[in-house]
C-alpha cells in the first residue's frame, strides 16, 4: 500500500511481542478493506524514530523531463502546501535553495530539524536518479531529526522502466 497510514494499515508504539501479534492482525485487516485486490506478502516493521520533521522527496520521470520535488510531509506538507521541483543532478546550491524555497520548511528545519543534513539528502537522491535511468518513479519518506543528528529514511518506494 503506497498511503498505509491513510488506509489505517499503520501501528504505532507496539512494546512486545503480543502487541505485535494484534497490530499484526489489525494491519492486514485494515489493508484488505482499504484494497481487497492488492498482493498482501507481509508488514513492514521498524523502529519507531524521535521526534522530528517529516519530508519527502519524490523522483517522476516522464518523456517531457525528469523532476524531483522535494516538501514537507503529512499534516505540515498539508498545510503549508507548496513543494520545490529540480532535474536531477542536484548540486549544493541547488538543494540549499530548494529547502528555502518550499514555505515553511527553512523554518521548521532549522528549529526542530537537520537543514544541512536534507540539503545533502536532496543532493544524493538527485545523483541516484541521475544515475539510475531505469527509475521511472522514486518516492523517498524522510523524518529529519533534531539540528545535528541528521534523518531516518522511514519509507522508500521505486518503480522501474518496463523492460520490453
Amino acid at each position: 500500500l503506497a498511503q498505509a497510514l491513510a488506509a489505517g494499515a499503520m501501528a504505532l508504539g507496539v512494546r512486545n511481542a503480543a502487541e505485535v501479534r494484534v497490530a499484526f492482525a489489525r494491519v492486514l485487516q485494515h489493508a484488505r478493506k482499504h484494497d481487497a485486490g492488492a498482493r498482501l506478502e507481509g508488514v513492514l516493521v521498524s523502529e519507531m524514530v524521535p521526534r522530528g520533521i517529516d519530508v519527502t522527496l519524490s523522483l517522476t520521470r516522464n518523456r517531457e523531463r525528469d523532476d524531483i520535488e522535494f516538501g514537507l510531509g503529512g499534516l505540515l506538507g498539508v498545510a503549508a502546501g507548496g513543494t520545490a521541483h529540480h532535474a536531477p543532478p542536484i548540486g549544493p546550491a541547488e538543494a540549499k535553495a530548494m529547502v528555502r524555497e518550499v514555505p515553511g520548511v527553512a523554518r521548521v528545519l532549522g528549529l526542530h530539524g537537520d537543514a544541512a543534513a536534507i540539503a545533502g539528502l536532496l543532493q544524493r537522491f538527485g545523483r541516484l536518479a541521475a544515475a539510475l535511468e531505469e527509475i521511472v518513479s522514486f518516492d523517498l519518506d524522510v523524518h529529519a531529526l533534531p539540528r545535528g543528528k541528521g534523518y531516518v529514511v522511514v519509507d522508500a518506494r521505486a518503480t522501474r522502466r518496463p523492460s520490453h
